[in-house]
């Protein structure tokens, strides 16, 4: 056990090497290479989980919303990079000029802009403090508000048979579903909550103005286009 243990550690090192990306940063700041250990640890802890895969193990499903890396512009980076969205550790992988898979200091402020197909990724804090990645699906004129959506895979491990007729299960990948977040001026991350009351509870001071305008219109609280309608007006 403390051979695969250590076996699965060294290939973690091995084949993922993990950056902190700062604009600007200097290599021979003491800062940076706190930051840079930091990460690597944080970036093995998030894999501890997927053993099974660096050990070779079949496992079912994927971490990535897309599995090949895509081009893509980030914001402090003057070339474009191939990247792609962890969404069972929240981390945004990227490859340099060696091939090497690193990942994004999700501390940092970061505009992630996929070319194909065209989506917008930024880092967020979420209402408990939790630092991660959500897909940009609308901003307002003056870019302080805006509204999310949180994509999550859960990793399950390998589950053993639980009796003589039943069998051992694979460990798998499953697609969560996806949230809906709503920054306010204020920079504050709601979850956009699927009941009624509850939703029209996030528009404050315009609540009656935005549920009359709803209503209005026929709106759908649970349709995306109907919501970012919703939001054009309440920031109108």
């Amino acid at each position: 056990m403390k051979n695969f243990a250590l076996t699965t550690l060294v290939m973690l090192f091995t084949t993922i090497s993990v950056l902190a990306q700062q604009p600007p940063l200097s290599a021979t700041n003491g800062a940076a290479s706190r930051n840079q250990f930091d990460l690597k640890r944080e970036y093995l802890e998030a894999f501890q989980h997927n053993r099974q895969i660096a050990a070779g193990e079949d496992v079912n499903g994927s971490p990535y919303i897309l599995e090949n890396f895509i081009t893509a512009k980030i914001n402090h980076f003057k070339d474009v990079h191939l990247v792609r969205y962890n969404a069972s550790t929240d981390d945004m992988e990227f490859k340099n000029s060696k091939d090497q898979i690193l990942v994004l200091n999700k501390s940092n402020d970061y505009v992630i802009s996929f070319t194909h197909p065209k989506k917008v990724y930024h880092s967020v804090t979420y209402g408990d403090d939790t630092r991660g990645f959500a897909e940009l699906l609308w901003e307002s004129s003056d870019s302080k508000s805006a509204l999310y959506m949180r994509q999550q895979v859960e990793f399950i491990p390998k589950r053993a048979a639980t009796n003589s007729y039943s069998s051992e299960k694979k460990a798998e990948y499953k697609k969560l579903k996806d949230v809906l977040f709503f920054k306010n001026s204020n920079g504050t991350m709601t979850e956009v909550p699927t009941n009624k009351k509850k939703f029209f509870s996030i528009f404050e001071g315009k609540e009656k103005e935005v549920q009359q305008f709803a209503k209005k219109n026929k709106l759908k609280i649970n349709k995306e286009s109907d919501i970012i309608k919703i939001l054009d007006f309440y920031t109108s």
